[in-house]
């Protein structure tokens, strides 16, 4: 990560910590205070918190509406996340593990040569990313580094949100060369 210009001097740096039950320990405190326990430091990790006017308490309680448009994009790719479990559909870990997910289908239907399904799974990637997470996530790593969290969370932060900045870049530019060669064999 650090020779991608991805990780920092704090990522690193407590990354060597989390070997000691010191700094786990340490660590495992502040993720509690940071995103699971509303408090003084507390970053909600749910997209409808920072979208704007679906950030009410009452709607989030509900779900909202950024929840139930990722929920559309997960039904639309075939995937059930969570039903009514205790994490709703627009939090940062679904939403991730879904990108995830493209990605591995993505990757299989290259494998198997299905060269239109991984397009499709490519595109979905591209869209989700777009217009699902990276709408907010910047919103949430300025949140996480103004929170006072420790140094390993803030770089986290950086380092998830720089990884999605690239990945989008790196998704739009495969497109475009899929649109051009496709134009170019037709």
């Amino acid at each position: 990560l650090a020779e991608k210009g991805l990780a920092d001097d704090d990522l690193l740096h407590w990354g060597k910590r989390l070997n000691s039950r010191e700094g786990a320990g340490e660590l495992a405190a502040a993720y509690t205070q940071l995103l699971t326990r509303p408090g003084p430091r507390y970053v909600s990790p749910v997209a409808s918190a920072h979208l704007g006017a679906d950030s009410s308490p009452a709607q989030t309680l509900g779900w909202g509406p950024a929840a139930e448009a990722v929920e559309a994009a997960y039904r639309e790719a075939g995937v059930v996340a969570g039903g009514n479990g205790p994490c709703p559909p627009d939090h940062l870990a679904v939403e991730l593990q879904f990108m995830q997910h493209c990605a591995a289908r993505e990757a299989a239907a290259w494998g198997e040569g299905c060269v239109e399904t991984a397009h499709v799974w490519r595109r979905r990637q591209w869209a989700f990313l777009k217009t699902h997470l990276l709408p907010w996530v910047g919103k949430f790593g300025e949140q996480v580094n103004a929170s006072g969290a420790p140094p390993y969370y803030r770089a986290v932060a950086r380092l998830a949100c720089a990884f999605l900045a690239a990945d989008a870049g790196h998704l739009a530019e495969m497109l475009a060369e899929a649109r051009s060669a496709s134009r170019l064999t037709c």
